[in-house]
């Protein structure tokens, strides 16, 4: 009979492809929703009021840092352990966590509102109501949410967290275009719809918890000082992660203007779809790769390593595929005020893969507890990033902000997988890693001679899928691909098989 403890038991990418197709399933109905939704909001919002929204979700996502002090990783690291023990410790554990990020977290949206004259209100350019409260309060149910979620996720209920995400997200838009179109509310609509999203997936998650018993009136301060101490040395993480990702919208917006912070968001955006592709595969790969670490390290290490192969391979399949077409793909979702941003998405989705392929390293480091290692790696990334955005977007612009984005997280990703290998070296295959890489990179030096040369849009368009078939094709006529090509073909034929069963 499977148990929790048991969910690294059997083959990986089999239930990676079970459980992750609902999480990729959400985040396409969701994020293919949103794209969609992109013709509608550029056609309501000049790039200059867009910016205005980039620059407000900068400040609401680095909120997270001080409402609750990374404590879902903590959850995350001790939860299967309190479930050896008993279900009351997980009840202890589950309620310790959310009381203090709901209570002290109300605290710092506070203290954000009393200091928002000199902070956010000067910083942007913006009145107080509602866009500051509105900014500061999705945050905090972004927070309570992902408490909610952690608990979903550490038992692979795909499902049900996917089921969540679809209404957080439905409610997100019906509320936006509500005020958008009929109310021409411009920025404040989106901000509105920020805000009940993530209200839905708070209510929704802690019912489930009050429901399977979980979350009840208990706090324990062992439990949240052992949590803390967990989770506070990862905080520098958070705030690198921060620096690198979205303090250079706030230093475009100080240096130029909010025009180009507008085409960066759109270029945010549309780059964002790798991380939904990393995000469905590794929110089913990391609580695997944690709980086979923890029965059999070596085993779980073998099949972290087997997985790092075929993600990488995934990853940049899928990046391909986006910088190839984005110019195609903007000039289909925006108005031509907006296509200039399309040579921005294939610096800043390669960003994405990074962060991605980072995430198996940190399952490495943190069930070693080196925490240390993450925190400084995040630390020189943000320092990195800080130093790239000053010294060259007053000059360079929006260019500037996304290579600044590429370097550190490039970096730190380089730093985290040094530090897990000298930690506890995986067995990478670098038979099949280096092929990968190669044929990547013909294929985007292929993509950049295309760019020089003026040729027809329609001849343009067959070179790129040329181009994206020879990365797809090289594992049935490379010989160093055949481990992929044998893995492939045997998950589809278990797809396969259980599709017929099915039916």
């Amino acid at each position: 009979m499977s148990t929790p403890e048991q969910i690294h038991h059997g083959n990986q990418f089999v239930k990676i492809l079970r459980h992750g197709a609902w999480y990729f399933l959400a985040s396409v109905l969701t994020k293919a929703a949103a794209i969609v939704l992109v013709p509608i909001y550029t056609r309501y919002i000049p790039p200059s009021d867009y910016g205005i929204i980039g620059s407000l979700d900068a400040i609401s996502r680095m909120l997270p840092l001080f409402m609750s002090f990374y404590l879902d990783a903590a959850f995350i690291r001790y939860y299967y352990e309190e479930r050896t023990v008993s279900r009351e410790r997980v009840r202890v554990l589950y309620s310790t966590q959310f009381w203090f990020v709901s209570v002290w977290g109300s605290v710092v949206v506070v203290i954000g509102i009393l200091l928002s004259p000199v902070t956010i209100e000067p910083l942007v350019d913006v009145p107080f109501s509602p866009y500051v409260p509105l900014t500061l309060v999705s945050p905090l149910f972004l927070q309570l949410g992902i408490m909610g979620s952690q608990l979903m996720r550490a038992n692979l209920k795909a499902r049900v967290v996917s089921l969540i995400s679809l209404a957080s997200f439905a409610a997100t838009a019906a509320v936006a275009l509500v005020l958008l179109i009929p109310f021409d509310q411009g920025v404040v609509s989106l901000l509105w719809g920020l805000a009940i999203g993530p209200f839905v997936s708070v209510v929704a998650f802690t019912a489930i918890a009050i429901r399977q018993g979980v979350l009840g009136w208990t706090f324990e301060w062992a439990t949240l000082r052992r949590g803390l101490r967990f989770s506070i040395p990862l905080t520098p993480n958070l705030a690198g992660a921060w620096i690198s990702g979205f303090a250079n919208r706030l230093v475009l917006a100080h240096y130029g203007t909010l025009t180009e912070v507008g085409l960066y968001t759109i270029a945010v955006q549309i780059s964002y779809l790798i991380y939904f592709v990393t995000d469905a595969i590794t929110q089913v790969q990391s609580p695997i790769g944690m709980s086979a670490l923890t029965e059999d390290t070596e085993a779980g290490k073998r099949q972290m390593s087997e997985f790092v192969s075929v993600f990488l391979w995934t990853l940049l399949l899928a990046y391909l595929g986006l910088t190839l077409f984005a110019e195609e793909a903007m000039k289909i979702l925006t108005p031509s005020n907006y296509h200039s941003a399309y040579t921005l998405v294939g610096i800043i989705s390669l960003s994405y893969v990074a962060s991605g392929l980072y995430r198996v390293f940190t399952t490495v480091l943190s069930y070693h507890h080196r925490l240390w290692v993450i925190s400084v790696g995040a630390v020189l990334s943000g320092v990195l990033s800080v130093a790239l955005l000053f010294a060259f977007v007053p000059s360079h612009g929006q260019d500037a902000a996304a290579w600044s984005f590429l370097a550190s997280t490039a970096s730190y990703a380089a730093w985290l997988a040094w530090w897990s290998q000298r930690t506890d070296p995986l067995p990478l295959d670098w038979s099949l890693i280096r092929p990968t890489l190669a044929m990547a990179g013909l294929v985007l030096a292929g993509y950049i001679a295309l760019e020089e040369v003026d040729l027809a849009e329609g001849v343009a368009v067959a070179a790129k899928v040329g181009l994206l078939a020879a990365y797809t094709g090289a594992i049935f006529v490379i010989p160093g691909f055949a481990p992929l090509r044998a893995g492939l073909t045997g998950l589809l034929g278990q797809a396969r098989a259980r599709f017929r069963g099915a039916v």
